[in-house]
């Protein structure tokens, strides 16, 4: 296995998530796909552009939290509190304001929005971050979504979808894509679980070359 990928998940070995480290063998000889709660959000961003963003339902975090750069500009003023700093899943987040967020989760239904007053963070960039929002416990008791680690989905409101392998919505970019492209019928997010899967579980072991080469047909 390549260095890159064999430290990331090494990464796994702590027992992180109550829903993203199922049934995970990882002794040294042998990790298996990693799991994680991700969801893909919509709202709209300072720019008033509607925007796909990357979310992570945190059942360690008790309030959820929002970049400053996906609120709309209407918003952005939000109203200030004292300064607090948290751990995530997601990374360390810095606050110190609220503000209100529409959004919705369009994996589940494209027409369903749910507002939340959410912490804001200031300084992070999406671009130095593996999310841009953090679903904590407030929001996710209130409106009743639920990660369930067994069968490996995520269910809200009589729908479900298959929880994501680690590094699926890494990319923002890519995020976006299988939000425009994202329809009851369409199988792109499948195709890209499917093509994560194969880079985790591919054998990147060293090759004999010499032993290669006896095995090609060369005249």
């Amino acid at each position: 296995m390549a260095q890159g990928s064999q430290d990331k998940c090494q990464s796994c070995q702590r027992i992180l998530w109550d829903f993203g480290q199922r049934e995970q063998d990882v002794s040294k000889s042998k990790i298996k796909v990693c799991y994680t709660a991700a969801v893909i959000a919509t709202t709209v961003n300072l720019k008033e552009e509607e925007v796909a963003i990357r979310a992570l339902l945190d059942t360690g975090t008790t309030q959820t939290l929002v970049l400053k750069e996906f609120l709309p500009k209407t918003r952005a003023h939000s109203a200030k509190e004292r300064k607090l700093k948290g751990n995530t899943m997601g990374g360390t987040f810095t606050t110190k304001s609220r503000a209100l967020i529409d959004f919705t989760f369009p994996e589940f239904s494209q027409s369903k929005k749910v507002t939340w007053i959410c912490h804001v963070d200031d300084n992070m960039k999406s671009t130095n971050t593996t999310y841009d929002m953090i679903i904590g416990m407030d929001l996710m008791t209130a409106i009743g979504i639920t990660v369930d680690t067994q069968s490996r989905t995520i269910k809200w409101e009589g729908s479900e979808i298959p929880l994501k392998t680690r590094g699926t919505l890494d990319d923002p970019e890519q995020c976006q894509r299988l939000y425009e492209h994202l329809s009851p019928t369409t199988t792109l997010l499948s195709e890209a679980e499917e093509c994560q899967s194969r880079i985790l579980e591919a054998d990147y072991s060293s090759v004999d070359i010499s032993e290669h080469i006896n095995t090609l047909n060369l005249s």
